[in-house]
């Protein structure tokens, strides 16, 4: 079994990954009290440190 290398926090709902090189692609959304957003979201796949969210 492979160790866990990072965790991200939990949001209201989100999709599958894919990983690409060194990156993970995802959509989520999350809730800010007033209203639900969508986001595409990319991450370092070995660090988990976010590349850049799309709105």
């Amino acid at each position: 079994m492979k160790a866990t290398l990072w965790k991200a926090p939990k949001t209201e709902r989100f999709s599958s990954f894919s990983i690409s090189g060194e990156m993970t692609h995802t959509t989520v959304t999350s809730n800010d009290g007033q209203e639900s957003r969508e986001t595409f979201l990319a991450t370092d796949a070995l660090t988990g440190a976010e590349r850049w969210p799309v709105l």
